[in-house]
């Protein structure tokens, strides 16, 4: 903060950024900036935009300023490099198709073996199937009824584990509901939401991005439910289309093509290799390679 970050920034050889560079602070010469953006474009951006509507003005100027200062761009899947050509009027050769780093935990190669251990942690059950429904920090969604028809369509072979965030109603009525049903899992704020993620075999969420793009590093097989209309209907529609989710227009719908999934170890694998190609779990390493070469390379030169 203060003094200190601005000293050790312009005395940095690499830049990682996601978002726009401040144009107070201009790069030398010898600096790398590598900006990594911030998410998946799925709506109009920066020069894909007609008109700028409660923007700061000169919007587009200073974007092209700050972009052309950028020597890589950092992309996610081949839709977002398709995208970013476009939007931010960027090269593709300096476009480097890597994904975006995530967690170690979220990615380990060894997912199965992983879930065993993560499972016998967390107190689930080895030999039943795990539906987890995450709700949100505030449980959000129709929870209650999508909890009944769970319960109700399937067997003692299955438990359901619900986040239910700092809703205490939602838990409350929950746990007062399914008191003597033991298959039912009513859980408080957790940090460990990647382990249960890790350990699931199906995961129902809401198409926020932020859960969304944890289910994909994770490689859960992944529910979306409805969407709050906006950012989140593009959501289900990007990963429905890319095999990377299932979904529906109704309720029943949802909890259908959920449990049809939950039954169907193949279309689950299939899933996850969609998952792999459109999230790139190994971006973080990717990156560092990327560096290190540049590295390697410019003290090769001198």
């Amino acid at each position: 903060s203060g003094l200190r970050y601005f000293y050790y920034m312009n005395r940095s050889k690499y830049w990682i950024l996601n978002m726009k560079q401040p144009l107070s602070i201009p790069k030398r010469e010898e600096t790398v900036l590598l900006e990594t953006w911030h998410g998946t474009p799925l709506k109009r951006l920066a020069f894909d935009l007609n008109d700028v509507v409660g923007g700061v003005s000169n919007y587009k100027d200073k974007f092209y300023r700050q972009k052309e200062a950028w020597d890589y761009l950092l992309s996610d899947n081949p839709f977002s490099t398709e995208k970013f050509q476009s939007c931010f009027m960027y090269p593709k050769e300096k476009i480097l198709e890597y994904g975006y780093p995530a967690n170690d935990p979220m990615y380990a190669p060894d997912r199965e073996e992983r879930a065993k251990k993560i499972k016998e942690k967390l107190g689930i059950p080895a030999d039943k199937s795990c539906i987890l429904m995450m709700t949100g920090s505030m449980g959000y969604g129709r929870v209650e009824s999508m909890t009944a028809k769970l319960v109700e369509q399937t067997g003692e072979d299955t438990h359901l584990y619900i986040l239910g965030g700092t809703n205490e109603e939602l838990k409350k009525t929950l746990r007062d509901t399914y008191a003597d049903t033991e298959r039912v899992h009513v859980l408080d704020f957790t940090t460990e939401a990647h382990l249960y993620m890790a350990a699931a075999d199906i995961l129902f969420t809401k198409p926020g991005g932020l859960t969304s793009t944890e289910a994909v590093a994770a490689k859960v097989a992944l529910v979306h439910t409805k969407p709050i209309p906006g950012c989140e209907d593009r959501n289900v529609a990007f990963f429905t289309q890319h095999g990377m989710s299932v979904s529906g227009d109704t309720e029943e719908a949802v909890i259908q093509n959920g449990l049809k999934l939950l039954r169907d170890p193949e279309a689950q694998a299939e899933m996850r290799k969609c998952q792999e190609k459109y999230g790139k779990p190994y971006a973080a390493d990717a990156v560092c390679e990327f560096i290190c070469g540049q590295k390697e390379a410019a003290q090769e030169e001198a």
